[in-house]
């Protein structure tokens, strides 16, 4: 599973802090923020997150060492950390192979008893 977005956070995440901002800001480099501030929700770099910012959501994010693919461990780590709900995709599977073509099972081609007659 590939980790896209973080969509929900524990109250710690309500209003931004320093500490909040900096942990953001080296573990999800690259990707994007969701925050309400002033009233506006907005999508801004990661990078552009300030004190007081309301988080809404992380997206976009970028496959990253730790975080692609998402595992349990890495999911349960990031729900202590207070980050709730995530958004992953899952790629696709590859086709089965076709199963090879055998006549076992098949009826017998019926061959004629008689021919005609002249």
């Amino acid at each position: 599973m590939a980790l896209r977005e973080i969509t929900q956070f524990s109250a710690d995440y309500s209003y931004l802090d320093s500490a909040s901002i900096e942990f953001l800001q080296s573990r999800f480099r690259g990707a994007s923020a969701v925050v309400n501030a002033q009233g506006a929700t907005k999508t801004v770099p990661i990078e552009a997150l300030r004190p007081l910012n309301h988080l809404e959501a992380i997206v976009d994010l970028p496959p990253a060492p730790g975080l692609s693919p998402l595992d349990a461990d890495t999911a349960q780590t990031l729900q202590k950390r207070g980050m709730l709900e995530f958004l992953v995709s899952i790629p696709p599977q590859a086709a089965a192979p076709a199963a090879p073509h055998t006549d076992k099972g098949a009826p017998a081609p019926v061959e004629s008893a008689g021919k005609a007659h002249q």
